[in-house]
């Protein structure tokens, strides 16, 4: 076999492996772009959930707040009450004793 033949065999092997090696990258890079695609759809999805989370714990924290008040409101006023209905006597004995 003369050193042309051999050579030539040589590139063809060559060019066989490098061609195997590209067809082996452009599965690797079409599984990746895949694997990417998949993990973006899945941070969206995270993302959307964890809003609605963040969205829940808000409400549901002002929710409380809102309770809290009006209890706390509802006791100043029951004081309030109670307060006006002691001048309200203090008045009424008032007006009993200038009699």
């Amino acid at each position: 076999m003369s050193d042309a033949t051999l050579s030539e065999k040589l590139n063809e092997a060559t060019l066989r492996t490098i061609r195997k090696e590209i067809g082996d990258l452009q599965t690797l890079t079409i599984g990746l772009v895949a694997s990417v695609r998949h993990v973006e759809r899945n941070l969206n999805e995270l993302k959307d959930d964890l809003e609605v989370m963040f969205k829940a714990e808000i409400i549901g924290f002002r929710a409380h707040i809102e309770t809290s008040f009006d209890e706390r409101f509802a006791r100043i006023e029951e004081g309030l009450d109670a307060r006006f209905v002691h001048l309200e006597n203090l008045l009424k004995d008032n007006k009993n004793d200038d009699r």
